[in-house]
C-alpha cells in the first residue's frame, strides 16, 4: 500500500491511498469461499455450490462489500503509519477501483494542531485572601431577615427594597391589539426584575401616580412584525409596602434551624457556612485565572470541524431552555456567530488540558472522583442511591472522572505557577461588580 500526505492548510491533510490489485483480489476470493461454504441456492444442497456459481450471483456484492472495508481499514492504517491525528472524518474522494490496478482513493481531512505549551512556570496567577469578620457576618443576618421580611402598608414615595403594586398599559405603535390593555403585577424595586430604565422612572411615585414612558421594542421581538417599533408603558402605583424585618429572637432563630435558639448559636452556625461558601469562591476564581492564562499564554490554531460541532451543541442547548418560551427563534447564522467564540473557547482549554493530562500523564484519582460524586449525592433524598447510580456506569462515572481530571490540572498548573497572594473581603469575592466568563 502506498501513501503520500499533502498539507493543504495549516491543520488540513490531503492524504492518497493506493491499495494495489492483488490485496483486494485476495480478500475477496476469501469472502466467496466463505459465502460457497454457507450459501442456499435452489438445486444445491447447503455448503455445496460451485464457487464458480457463488462467483456469478454474489461477485457483484462483495466487491462491493470488501472496497468499502479495504478503504476503511486502509485508511487507518495510513493515518497510524504517517502519525496523523484526525480531528474529523474524512472526505473520500475515489481517484480509480479496477480490477486490474486496485484502489486509489483521497483522504481529506482536518489534524489536531501540535501544542507547544508555555512554561507553567512562567504563568502568574493571584489567590485571594479573605476573612470573614464580625461586619461580614452581621450583614449575612441582616440578608436572612430580609429574606424573611414581611411587608406593610406605607403612605410616602417609592424607594429600593418596596414593594410596588401596578397596574400597567402597553400601547405599540400600529398594533392595536395591544393598546390600553390594563393588567397588574407587583415587583420590588432594586430586585432587577425589570429594565433599569423603567424601574428608575418609579422611584419617588406616591400611590395614585402614573408615568409614561417611551421605548422602542428590540429588534429580535418575537413578533418580527412589530420588531424596532416605538412602544409606550402606562405605570400607575396602587399600593405601596415597606418591609418589616423579623426581630433576631428566639423563633426567628430556631425557624433556620438552630435548635437552641440562641443568637451565639446562630452566628457560629452562618460563619461556618460563609466559609465553606468563601472556600467554593476561591477555588472558582482560582479555576477562572487558570483557565484565562492558559488561553492567553497560548494561541493554538482550532480544527474547524471542532469548533462547529462545538457550536452545534451549544444551539441544541439553546434549543432545548428555549422549549415553551415565545421567544422568536434565530436564523442558524446568528446561531453561529453568537455562539462561535464560547465554542472556540471550549475547545481551545479542552486541548490545551488534554496536552497537559497527555504529557504529564495525569490520572483521574479515585478519592478525588468518589469526593465528587459525594458532594452531589448529598443534595438528593437519598444519597447512597445516587452514588450506586454512578458507580453502576462507566459512562456516567466517566463524567465524573472529567470533573476531577480537571480539578487536578489546576491544582498541577497552580503547584507551578507563581501565585501572589492579594487582600480582599467577603463581599467582593461573593459579589464581584461583573460577572466573568464561565
Amino acid at each position: 500500500m502506498q501513501v503520500s500526505v499533502e498539507a493543504t492548510t495549516a491543520l488540513e491533510r490531503r492524504v492518497t491511498v493506493e491499495v494495489p490489485a492483488e490485496r483486494i483480489e485476495q480478500e475477496i476470493k476469501v469472502r466467496l469461499k466463505s459465502l460457497a461454504s454457507k450459501a442456499k441456492l435452489d438445486g444445491f444442497r447447503p455448503g455445496k455450490v460451485p464457487l464458480n456459481v457463488v462467483e456469478r450471483k454474489f461477485a457483484g456484492r462483495v466487491r462491493a462489500e470488501v472496497l468499502g472495508d479495504m478503504i476503511r481499514s486502509s485508511y487507518e492504517e495510513a493515518v497510524t503509519q504517517e502519525k496523523l491525528r484526525p480531528a474529523s472524518t474524512p472526505r473520500i474522494e475515489t481517484l480509480y477501483e479496477q480490477p486490474d490496478k486496485g484502489l486509489g482513493y483521497i483522504a481529506t481531512f482536518e489534524v489536531y494542531p501540535e501544542i507547544k505549551l508555555a512554561p507553567l512556570t512562567e504563568l502568574s496567577l493571584e489567590k485571594p485572601v479573605v476573612g470573614i469578620t464580625d461586619q461580614d457576618v452581621d450583614h449575612m443576618l441582616e440578608n436572612l431577615r430580609k429574606q424573611r421580611a414581611g411587608w406593610e402598608p406605607v403612605e410616602r414615595e417609592a424607594r429600593k427594597d418596596d414593594q410596588l403594586q401596578v397596574e400597567f398599559r402597553t400601547r405599540i405603535e400600529g398594533d392595536e391589539a395591544h393598546g390600553d390593555h390594563a393588567q397588574q403585577t407587583s415587583l420590588v424595586l432594586g430586585a432587577s426584575t425589570i429594565e433599569n430604565e423603567i424601574e428608575d422612572r418609579l422611584y419617588g411615585l406616591k400611590v395614585g401616580e402614573e408615568v409614561v414612558i417611551d421605548q422602542r421594542l428590540p429588534d429580535d421581538f418575537h413578533k418580527a412584525e412589530l420588531a424596532g417599533r416605538p412602544v409606550q408603558y402606562f405605570i400607575k402605583l396602587l399600593s405601596l409596602y415597606e418591609p418589616k424585618l423579623p426581630a433576631l429572637d428566639e423563633e426567628f432563630v430556631r425557624s433556620l434551624g438552630v435548635e437552641d435558639g440562641t443568637l451565639e448559636s446562630l452566628r457560629v452556625e452562618v460563619r461556618a457556612n460563609m466559609q465553606r461558601e468563601l472556600e467554593q469562591a476561591i477555588k472558582a476564581k482560582l479555576r477562572q485565572q487558570v483557565m484565562d492564562t492558559l488561553l492567553a499564554s497560548n494561541a493554538i490554531e482550532l480544527p474547524k470541524a471542532l469548533i462547529d460541532k462545538e457550536i452545534n451543541s451549544l444551539v441544541e442547548q439553546g434549543k432545548k431552555a428555549a422549549r415553551g418560551s415565545a421567544a422568536r427563534p434565530q436564523d442558524p447564522a446568528t446561531q453561529q456567530a453568537r455562539h462561535e467564540a464560547t465554542a472556540r473557547r471550549r475547545v481551545t482549554l479542552g486541548l490545551l488540558l488534554s496536552d497537559i493530562v497527555k504529557t504529564n500523564e495525569i490520572k483521574p484519582d479515585a478519592a478525588r472522583v468518589r469526593a465528587l460524586v459525594d458532594t452531589l449525592a448529598s443534595s438528593y433524598e437519598d444519597p447512597a442511591e445516587v452514588v450506586k447510580w454512578y458507580y453502576g456506569s462507566s459512562e456516567r462515572l466517566a463524567q465524573m472522572e472529567s470533573l476531577a481530571l480537571e480539578e487536578q490540572v489546576v491544582d498541577y498548573v497552580l503547584e507551578r505557577a507563581r501565585v501572589k497572594n492579594t487582600d480582599s473581603t467577603f463581599d467582593a469575592l461573593m459579589n464581584p461588580k461583573q460577572s466573568e466568563p464561565a
